[in-house]
C-alpha cells in the first residue's frame, strides 16, 4: 500500500530506476489498515490543489478513523492505541495547514449537513470551491438543498448564492446589498472568520459600547446565543 510519494514513483519509473528509496510503516495498533487510512488521508490534506469540498471529505474521513483507532472512549485513546493517537498531522503537513479545532469542528459539520445528493452534484462545479455557499446549502435540509441547487447549477441558473436561491423559492424579496439583513450577515461573516483572540477582541469592543455580555462570553468569544446553538 502506498502511502505518499506516487509522483516520486511515477518519476523513478520514467527515469527506469528500479531502485527506489521507501520508508516502511510499522502498525502501532491493531488496525494497520486504519493507520495506513490516516496516513493517506493526511498526505492528502497537504497537497494545496483540494478544493473546499474535498478537504472537508478528508477531515470528515479522518475524524471518522481515528475514532475507528480509539474506540468509544469518551475520546481518550485507549492504553494500546495511547502512541499512535499522539500523532496529529505531523510534522511539516501541520504546519503547512495549520488546521484549528474551530477550522476542524467547522469542516466536518459542513460536510455533515450536506446530503449525499448535494455531494454528488456540486463535485465538479465552482460550488465545490465556495466555502460560504457550501456552508449555508449545509444549513438547509436535504429538499431545500435539491430546490436551491435546481436553481443554482441548471441550465440557466436564477441564484448565484443560496440565500437568493432561497427567497425565491419562499416567494421574498431578495436582501438588497445594504439592508440591514445582508449588514448583519456580513458582520457575522467577519466575525466567524477570526480567532478566539480577534472574538475576545471583537466582544470586548462591543461592552466598551454598552451591548450586555457575560464575562463567560468574552473569555471563550462566543455569544450566549452561539453556546446554544
Amino acid at each position: 500500500w502506498l502511502v505518499a510519494g506516487r509522483h516520486r514513483v511515477r518519476a523513478y519509473e520514467i527515469n527506469g530506476w528500479s531502485d527506489i528509496p521507501a520508508k516502511i510503516y510499522e502498525p502501532e495498533t491493531g488496525n494497520p489498515m486504519a493507520e495506513l487510512e490516516l496516513a493517506e488521508i493526511d498526505e492528502n490534506l497537504g497537497r494545496n490543489e483540494l478544493n473546499i469540498l474535498d478537504r472537508a471529505a478528508s477531515i470528515t474521513r479522518r475524524q471518522a478513523v481515528l475514532k475507528t483507532l480509539h474506540g468509544e472512549t469518551r475520546g481518550r485513546p485507549s492504553e494500546k492505541t495511547a502512541n499512535f493517537a499522539g500523532i496529529s498531522i505531523a510534522g511539516e503537513i501541520a504546519a503547512k495547514l495549520k488546521l484549528s479545532k474551530r477550522t476542524i469542528e467547522a469542516a466536518t459539520s459542513m460536510f455533515n449537513g450536506l446530503s449525499s445528493q448535494t455531494r454528488r452534484r456540486v463535485t465538479g462545479t465552482w460550488l465545490a470551491d465556495n466555502h460560504v455557499q457550501l456552508r449555508d446549502l449545509s444549513r438547509l435540509d436535504a429538499d431545500q438543498q435539491e430546490r436551491t441547487l435546481n436553481l443554482m447549477l441548471g441550465d440557466e441558473p436564477k441564484a448565484k448564492r443560496v440565500i437568493d436561491a432561497v427567497c425565491i423559492i419562499e416567494k421574498r424579496p431578495k436582501p438588497q446589498k445594504n439592508s440591514r439583513e445582508a449588514q448583519v450577515a456580513k458582520i457575522i461573516k467577519i466575525y466567524t472568520s477570526l480567532d478566539a483572540a480577534g472574538r475576545r477582541q471583537a466582544l470586548l469592543l462591543l461592552r466598551d459600547m454598552g451591548v450586555r455580555i457575560t464575562g463567560e462570553a468574552v473569555k471563550t468569544g462566543t455569544s450566549r446565543k452561539t453556546r446554544e446553538a
